[in-house]
């Protein structure tokens, strides 16, 4: 029977399961993508509601087919929208029918750029890694929202009542280093004496636990991720943050897959994370988990589930400051696919699962004693997938597609609300003696902030 001695989490930006996967394996009857004829209205209560756009394979043939611009919509009043039309949650059906209406409101020419999704082949590493091990197909982001909550139930099985990107919810930027102070599941394993590591490109949104804090020797650059996985010193849980701003003045390419980002670049990061794992000694007790932390905007065509399907277990955030939201239902479905020699070729789990089930797993795997909140107590875990009784080969590696061009330099007028949200981080750090460093909102400054936060 598989024994995992090391988990490498690697949660990319922004990407529904069937951008990514909806027709990587069309023909098998087991696999819920996508059939083809799935379509949205134009506009939702307009003279225009007959038309409809229907899901399509999308060319991808220059640069603008990899890169989404502008960057579609994912707050919370905004998936609502997308999943709901003109509907009003806990009365109405999801209906997954307004996400062209939700993209036409930022640009009315681009609204079928949400339905495209990709073919097999334009991402190479995202298809072979599909093709090779198990893929989720009903694995939901936690909340109908965007990154910081999603990525906090990741860690924590709670987002501390967030529902929002914190650079609308805080009111100073200054407070967000201080913010959260929920335990996670780096806090069960240091106190279980078990090794972690989080690694990271640039601004690690992780950073923003304030436990993590006094742990600042275990966030690690992504070159050290790559040199441990070969040589054989990889902790018993890894973490993988990718890059969120394109900066190549310092040697830095957005790979995490958020729009405007060309996502060949994270196509590249999840080769480069799996080939390096793959090449290392300790490949035969090892598994990956490869996943996105919310859809982005982008269509998918299954129903994400709600306390009413019995699906959603209560949520310590449910009693919060978010008036309008009570965390009863979960996000718009998301890729996962989990790599290792333990797992079938080719296999898929229809389980649902929602981002509690990695601090779930991690508590499994490794025999921690507690939960962190009743998401994961409730939550299913994702190891069931190592099901193979006998050590299997992999593929020695994977190809990926790779980025053509350069990319620009990431502008602060330009920026999403994620990198806001980073950007405020590193200047809510409050580290001494960085006060008369870089200026807040200098993109360049804040990675250079955080680095010299972190010591590296």
């Amino acid at each position: 029977m598989a024994k995992i001695e090391h988990l490498v989490v690697l949660m990319l930006e922004n990407c529904s399961f069937d951008r990514m996967l909806g027709f990587s394996r069309a023909a098998s009857p087991a696999f819920a993508g996508l059939v083809g004829d799935e379509a949205n209205p134009v506009g939702i209560g307009q003279p225009s509601f007959a038309a409809r756009l229907r899901v399509s394979h999308l060319p991808y043939a220059d640069y603008d087919g990899y890169v989404t611009d502008p960057d579609p919509h994912h707050e919370v009043p905004d998936v609502t929208r997308q999943l709901y039309g003109n509907g009003v949650p806990g009365t109405d059906p999801v209906t997954n029918e307004g996400f062209v209406d939700s993209y036409r409101t930022l640009d009315t020419s681009k609204g079928a750029h949400v339905m495209g999704c990709f073919d097999p082949g334009q991402l190479a590493a995202v298809t072979a890694l599909a093709s090779e091990f198990v893929v989720f197909d009903h694995w939901h982001a936690s909340v109908p929202g965007p990154t910081w909550p999603n990525r906090f139930f990741a860690h924590c099985a709670t987002s501390g009542g967030l529902w929002e990107s914190p650079s609308d919810a805080a009111s100073a930027a200054s407070e967000l280093g201080n913010t959260f102070p929920m335990e996670s599941i780096f806090d069960s394993l240091y106190n279980a004496g078990t090794p972690w590591a989080v690694y990271y490109h640039d601004v690690p949104q992780s950073l923003a636990l304030a436990r993590l804090h006094g742990h600042r020797d275990r966030f690690k650059h992504i070159g050290a991720f790559l040199d441990a996985a070969r040589s054989g010193q990889l902790p018993a849980y890894s973490f993988i943050e990718p890059a969120f701003f394109n900066l190549p003045s310092l040697g830095i390419y957005a790979n995490d897959m958020h729009p405007a980002h060309d996502v060949r670049h994270g196509d590249k990061l999840i080769a480069d994370a799996y080939n390096a794992l793959r090449a290392g000694p300790l490949w035969p007790t090892t598994a990956l988990l490869v996943l996105w932390d919310e859809h982005g905007g982008f269509y998918d065509h299954v129903a994400p589930p709600t306390a009413a399907d019995g699906a959603v277990a209560d949520s310590p955030d449910a009693a919060s400051r978010a008036a309008s939201f009570k965390f009863d239902r979960l996000g718009v479905r998301v890729p996962a696919i989990l790599a290792s020699p333990w797992v079938p070729r080719g296999g898929v789990v229809s389980d649902l699962f929602e981002h509690s089930a990695i601090p779930a797993t991690v508590k499994a795997l490794f025999g921690l004693p507690n939960f962190l909140s009743s998401r994961d107590a409730a939550s299913a875990t994702f190891d069931k997938a190592l099901s193979l009784d006998v050590l299997r080969d992999t593929v020695a590696s994977i190809p990926y597609t790779a980025p053509a061009g350069q990319p620009l330099e990431t502008v602060v007028a330009a920026m999403s609300g994620t990198q806001r949200s980073l950007v405020a981080l590193s200047s809510g750090l409050q580290v001494q003696g960085l006060a008369t460093g870089p200026a807040a909102n200098s993109i360049a400054g804040s990675v250079m902030r955080v680095a010299r936060y972190l010591d590296v």
